[in-house]
């Protein structure tokens, strides 16, 4: 098919050859605007985990300067920094690390159900196994 040149166009041929260039203009500024928003929430994802690794540092050294006192939320607390430093781990290594941080592992599937509930640990890809998120 033979393109016609503007001038030999119908004002109906230039009316819809605008509205089909708006709709492509539109498309494009909507792919622009998901990309956008997509690498927004990449940076959002990584604020918030530096932002909890931070948050963690700070409790343990208030944890530390307290003189590491047990209790729920010291045990949290190094719990939280067990898994942290470990990467994905598993609940038997979190016992391990506990045990020779001089705290007892008591209560560690429900420290640990407190932590995924609260969105600072995640399952890890294995059965028994956590990971920061």
């Amino acid at each position: 098919m033979r393109k016609k040149s503007l001038e030999s166009l119908s004002s109906e041929e230039l009316y819809a050859l605008a509205q089909q260039k708006e709709r492509e203009e539109e498309a494009g500024r909507r792919e622009e605007q998901k990309a956008r928003v997509d690498a927004l929430r990449v940076e959002r994802r990584k604020l918030i985990k530096e932002h909890k690794n931070a948050l963690a540092s700070i409790d343990a050294d208030i944890q530390h300067l307290r003189g590491g006192q047990p209790g729920s939320r010291g045990k949290s607390t190094k719990v939280l920094e067990i898994v942290l430093d470990g990467g994905e781990i598993h609940i038997d290594a979190i016992r391990d690390a506990l045990k020779k941080a001089g705290q007892t592992p008591g209560n560690l599937n429900q420290t640990l159900a407190y932590l995924k509930r609260t969105g600072r640990v995640a399952s890890g890809a294995t059965r028994g196994s956590y990971k920061a998120p």
